[in-house]
């Protein structure tokens, strides 16, 4: 060969070289592209399943026994007597800044003590108990925000407030029937 075609090889050969080394770089380049996006996109998949979980009430369980959501979600917890009958809980709010926890329940059965239920502005046999991520907890006690029918179909509005601080430190809240221990306690 000589050395005029081998220059004229070399400088066809050189280009396409070039040109294989540039589109492997760039399908390498793609390649961890879809890594990284397979890895965002499996973190997605974990962060959605595990607030399936906690709305359908797996973590609800798991906070039962002691633990708390890991992203910083509340998790709401209700004894037989809010969650099953004679209620439902169609509505539930906690506003950290105002230090307000809300329920609207609506009745499905008759209420077996109606007398506390009567007055809008009292105390109903109904508390929340505040869970901070430290294992303390604050009670405080329902009042009846809204509502005057006691019938089933009824809708009843509660409303308890805490102070903001231990509001926006709460990791769980359990609502439940009232346990008779001062209302506004702190325990440990």
């Amino acid at each position: 060969m000589s050395s005029r075609s081998l220059q004229r090889w070399t400088r066809g050969i050189v280009p396409v070289a070039i040109g294989l080394l540039l589109s492997l770089a760039s399908a390498t380049g793609a390649a961890q592209g879809l890594d990284e996006r397979l890895l965002q996109l499996e973190q997605q998949v974990r962060a959605l399943t595990s607030r399936i979980e906690a709305l359908e009430g797996g973590t609800a369980a798991q906070a039962q026994d002691g633990q708390v959501a890991s992203d910083g979600a509340v998790v709401w917890t209700f004894d037989d007597y809010v969650g099953r009958s004679p209620f439902r809980v169609a509505y539930r709010e906690i506003d950290p800044q105002q230090g307000r926890v809300e329920l609207l329940l609506e009745i499905t059965a008759p209420l077996a003590d109606p007398e506390h239920w009567r007055a809008v502005g009292g105390q109903v046999p109904i508390e929340v108990r505040l869970r901070a991520a430290d294992g303390t907890q604050t009670e405080q006690a329902f009042r009846l925000r809204r509502g005057g029918r006691l019938d089933p179909g009824a809708y009843l509005h509660l409303e308890a407030s805490v102070d903001p601080a231990r509001a926006a430190a709460t990791r769980q809240l359990i609502v439940g029937r009232t346990s008779g221990e001062p209302q506004g306690s702190v325990r440990p």
